[in-house]
């Protein structure tokens, strides 16, 4: 996947002040944008690296009074909906400043919404002869890539995680934008994108086979452990019971991990983990994923261990 120009994004947008005033038609408006932040990556022999940026305030039509809860996050008023240009010119500067040369180009985010916004807005403007280009999540790509957990990581958790500076303001446009662009560049990201739809799929298959379930109030330990549904192994996807399943093995003193096969979707391993809360009772949650070949590294390292205490 080349591009001339990879732009990375943040929009700042105002909400409706009550729910009820939620434009709807000719399309849900949940976020007007109101600021809009970017920057330019451009391509180097090693990766990439931030260079331009670009920032414009857009005077708003739909929601001109500033919603408090957007307002405690961004430290604006309603007086700063009240300057800036409509959303159709600053959308066309912005176009114009991400290709000035009418090159092919792409936007990134840190995460999903930033694109749901945007095509909400171009929608309800009626903007059609103006590029409405892909917008890759950078969110998504550390996550799988980089983290490589089942988390989700704020922009200021994927700073830490990289020993990037965090030294602006946060919950700015062009601020964010910066920030996702640092990101951005350390992962090099612009050459992550060739393979963009594959990991993509890949991830959402995987998402497919795991399973999360949470029980509460449960008495004791030993209640967890003979409760059936708590600890039934099944398959997340079939719903059949899986077969050639290993003992239950304590990880810790909370955690017992187990194993199984499906004969359809694989082998999965099994964690139950169990927290007392303050009322003494246990709150329980259930895990399932895929599982791996450090998985059952894991596993046979403390069966070893349990086995050992009991001689």
């Amino acid at each position: 996947m080349f591009f001339l120009q990879y732009i990375v994004i943040d929009f700042e947008w105002n909400q409706p002040t009550v729910k009820e005033k939620t434009i709807t038609e000719p399309v849900v408006l949940n976020g007007e944008i109101i600021r809009i932040g970017a920057v330019r990556l451009t391509l180097t022999a090693d990766g990439c690296t931030p260079s331009d940026t670009f920032q414009i305030s857009v005077l708003p039509k739909y929601y001109k009074k500033m919603n408090s809860a957007v307002g405690r996050v961004t430290g604006l008023g309603s007086s700063a909906l009240t300057f800036g240009y409509d959303f159709t010119t600053c959308y066309s500067h912005f176009c114009k400043w991400c290709s000035p040369n009418g090159e092919d180009f792409c936007l990134l985010a840190w995460g999903g919404e930033d694109e749901r916004v945007l095509l909400s807005n171009l929608e309800i403007h009626g903007i059609t002869d103006l590029p409405i280009p892909r917008v890759y999540d950078i969110q998504r790509i550390f996550t799988i890539e980089i983290a490589k957990k089942n988390k989700q990581y704020s922009v200021q958790a994927a700073l830490e995680f990289l020993g990037l500076e965090a030294d602006l303001k946060a919950h700015v446009a062009l601020n964010d934008a910066i920030f996702a662009a640092r990101i951005g560049a350390a992962i090099n990201v612009c050459m992550r994108l060739e393979h963009y739809d594959r990991m993509i799929a890949d991830d959402e298959a995987q998402r497919s086979l795991r399973y999360f379930r949470s029980y509460h109030n449960i008495p004791t330990k030993d209640d967890v452990l003979s409760n059936r549904k708590i600890m039934n192994r099944i398959c997340p996807v079939c719903r059949k019971r899986l077969i050639g399943c290993g003992e239950w093995v304590w990880q810790d003193d909370f955690t017992v991990i187990s194993f199984g096969s499906c004969h359809e979707h694989g082998d999965f391993y099994v964690r139950i983990r169990m927290r007392e809360t303050d009322s003494g009772k246990y709150t329980v949650t259930k895990m399932l994923r895929p599982s791996t070949e450090q998985c059952m590294a894991f596993y046979e390292s403390k069966q070893e261990v349990t086995a050992g205490s009991n001689q």
